[in-house]
């Protein structure tokens, strides 16, 4: 019983029913809610601009931001982070993740896969795959903001 309760748990977690009823910007709300139950206390716009991207590209994004988050958790060394959204034209959106944390080099050879992690290379992968882009800006003892450059257009 107690596998199956952790397993439904897990999976509710990694795609929740949100995912497949609200917008991208509506399901990243929900996130920042969900992250206090780790620790995080993350902070967002109020308001939510009409986006449509395609379930794909959401669960995609979802999923992102998701791993960028715990890696402010865990690695960052603070409990508080921002996202952010806007929409400079019709056919792009852009999304970031910032922390004020110890930050890092974010050199290629620091985003290659270590052993048991997906790393940001995989992310950075994904995201060029629906012809998107990760923008890392990040130093020692200067914070981290990622940016995710998603195409809005099919």
């Amino acid at each position: 019983d107690q596998s199956l309760t952790f397993t439904r748990t897990l999976i509710a977690d990694l795609h929740p029913v949100v995912l497949q009823h609200h917008g991208l910007l509506t399901r990243l709300q929900y996130l920042s809610n969900e992250m206090q139950k780790f620790g995080l206390a993350v902070s967002r716009p109020d308001t939510v601009p009409p986006v449509a991207v395609s379930e794909e590209i959401g669960i995609l994004v979802y999923k992102t931001v998701r791993e960028l988050l715990f890696n402010v958790l865990k690695h960052s060394e603070v409990k508080e982070a921002t996202i952010d959204w806007e929409t400079p034209s019709p056919d792009i959106l852009l999304i970031r993740v910032m922390d004020s944390g110890v930050g890092f080099d974010p050199t290629p050879s620091q985003l290659n896969q270590k052993p048991g992690h997906l790393g940001l290379f995989f992310y950075q992968e994904r995201i060029k795959a629906v012809r998107g882009h990760l923008e890392i800006t990040s130093s020692p003892q200067q914070g981290t903001c990622i940016t995710l450059h998603i195409p809005l257009a099919p």
